[in-house]
């Protein structure tokens, strides 16, 4: 999918689809149903996806940021806000 880390238990993506003007399908698919099947390394497991909240992006933009810095540029060649996904793990 992403570049990922988590937050608390909750594991964060970016929904950046390279700085392009609509969000990417995943996060669309998401949108549309809320539940997911997610593998981080060996480890998979269902979890509930929610988009941070305003706060909670402003929080975590600069530490997905640091991770990747190409999210900067690509936040830059569109108008969208990129959305920023928490998935809680439902185990």
């Amino acid at each position: 999918m992403t570049h990922s880390r988590t937050s608390g238990d909750d594991f964060v993506v970016v929904a950046s689809k390279g700085g392009a003007d609509q969000d990417p399908d995943w996060f669309k698919n998401l949108q549309a149903d809320p539940g997911a099947g997610v593998q981080v390394g060996t480890r998979r497991f269902t979890a509930r996806a929610r988009v941070a909240s305003s706060t909670e992006r402003e929080a975590l933009w600069p530490q997905m940021a640091r991770i990747f810095p190409l999210y900067d540029e690509y936040a830059q060649k569109t108008d969208r806000v990129i959305p920023i996904v928490l998935l809680t793990p439902q185990d």
